[in-house]
């Protein structure tokens, strides 16, 4: 029998917030305490971002929900639910999990709302799920801006280049005296346009013994110093996609015109080569394939090598496993087809009949309700018809009239609907020809099928794509058989 234990799981986002792991666990424990149940485990991701980093790249959470899974945990420790997830969707994944497994969930931060596994309870995770998202877009739109005023302030922001060293702790820079006298001859080197290319320029300052820190330059390095307006005191800050641009005049080495001039010799000594960027593409099966050694995702990227563009998923860990985007989707789909197109063969018949009966159940139930509305209605015009007979009143006469008419139309309106369900339990009734229009079509369309339904239609059908080098292993559901194919 598995033993169970108590967890408690910690999370930061960055190695700004110093206390804050330990500030976790001191609350945990005093929880601990008070609720007699002493910790087995802690599970910590330290300085990683919710927001950016998904719950399956999180080694200690994945780790953490595998053993939930597992049946290994029947106590969870958290501060807060945003501790566990930032994004909405991957938080009600997790509370599914949790709900499922009946997990006694202890938050340690007093002011958080304990979670309930009710129907109410999962209205309220669905709202709370929502504000952690949106606490965390919040977050990063107040660090935006603080950065945006400190900036427009006059203060230095983001991370300077060669030749300068930023005190973090006095929030203040200063030059370091050889890495500008570095800079300067670089500069001046380029501007007395002695050389025909920038291999030249490195073979002089080789020449002249300058190098970084001990480091000989490269064309790169050498062209990025050339290229960076800090150092004539121009500092550009980007932010969704907008650049601010500020003077930092006690950040200058090269004066403007100086700086100017270099940009023109450079770009004739060494042009900027402008290639076109790769091109979006939709990654059918991002998520499901993982790799053979470390079970993580398999990331979809365009690289280019040659000037020739390529689409691969590979494994941020291991090099080795990738697989190209094109040829391991198709194979992918052509096994879920014909995996797919044996279960139409081999069930559809049998998941029809169950079908046309419960659906003819059900239909007849509402042309028997048909009928008795109409039977009601047709009630409710004799009797108004009788009443409209003896009525001696002219205006009561006709206000009786209005209501035959209403009930008469209302009567055929009935009576329409019943005639549609009546068609409708005839056109079910065709059976084989309804089969084999099935079959002919998906055999023909899942090609055609947009990406969200194709991938839904994967998420359906595929339990697993384990990718080796060379090889990849679909693990389908239902009843979990395995296909393998080669890949180049």
């Amino acid at each position: 029998m598995i033993k169970t234990k108590v967890a408690a799981y910690y999370r930061r986002s960055t190695n700004i917030q110093e206390n804050s792991i330990n500030m976790q666990q001191q609350l945990a424990f005093e929880k601990s305490i008070e609720h007699t149940l002493p910790i087995d485990e802690e599970y910590t991701d330290d300085a990683i971002s919710a927001r950016k980093v998904s719950k399956d790249n999180r080694s200690r959470l994945k780790q953490l929900l595998k053993e939930i899974a597992e049946d290994r945990i029947h106590t969870l420790f958290v501060y807060k639910r945003d501790r566990l997830a930032r994004n909405s969707l991957e938080y009600l994944e997790i509370y599914a999990l949790l709900k499922e497994k009946n997990i006694n969930v202890v938050f340690t931060c007093e002011s958080e709302l304990p979670i309930q596994y009710s129907i109410v309870g999962e209205l309220l995770e669905c709202v709370m799920a929502g504000i952690i998202q949106r606490e965390g877009e919040q977050i990063v739109n107040r660090i935006k801006e603080t950065i945006k005023a400190n900036f427009n302030s006059g203060k230095i922001t983001g991370p300077l280049p060669y030749g300068y060293d930023y005190n973090k702790v006095k929030k203040s820079f200063s030059k370091v005296p050889t890495q500008v006298e570095n800079i300067t001859t670089i500069y001046k080197e380029l501007l007395s346009e002695k050389y025909s290319t920038l291999s030249d320029l490195k073979k002089e300052l080789d020449r002249q013994g300058i190098d970084r820190d001990g480091i000989p330059f490269t064309n790169q390095t050498i062209k990025k110093i050339l290229k960076d307006p800090t150092y004539m005191g121009l500092r550009t800050l980007n932010m969704d996609n907008k650049p601010l641009q500020r003077r930092f005049s006690e950040l200058m080495i090269i004066e403007e015109a100086d700086w100017e001039k270099a940009q023109q010799i450079l770009e004739r000594i060494s042009p900027t080569i402008t290639r076109e960027p790769i091109p979006d593409q939709d990654y059918l099966l991002e998520g499901k394939l993982t790799c053979y050694l470390c079970n993580q995702k398999l990331i979809g990227k365009g690289q280019r090598v040659n000037d020739q563009i390529s689409f691969k998923y590979k494994c941020q860990s291991h090099k080795d496993v990738i697989v190209e985007k094109e040829e391991v989707e198709e194979k992918v789909l052509f096994q879920a087809y014909e995996f797919f197109y044996k279960l139409l063969n081999s069930n559809l018949d049998q998941l029809f009949i169950r079908y046309k009966s419960f659906y003819e159940q059900n239909i007849n139930k509402l042309i028997t309700a048909q009928e008795h509305k109409v039977n009601e209605l047709n009630s409710q015009l004799n009797k108004i018809t009788e009443k409209w007979f003896v009525e001696k009143r002219q205006d009561q006469k006709e206000k009786l009239e209005t209501r035959m008419l209403n009930l008469y139309q209302k009567i055929n309106e009935q009576k329409e609907l019943k005639d549609a369900l009546l068609e409708e339990v005839a056109e079910v009734t065709n059976h084989p020809q309804l089969v084999n229009n099935i079959n002919a079509a998906f055999q023909f369309s899942i090609n055609r099928l947009p990406l969200k339904m194709k991938q839904q239609l994967l998420k359906d059908i595929v339990h697993e794509i384990n990718v080796k080098p060379n090889t990849i292993k679909i693990t389908f559901k239902h009843p979990f058989l395995e296909v393998r194919e080669v890949v180049s």
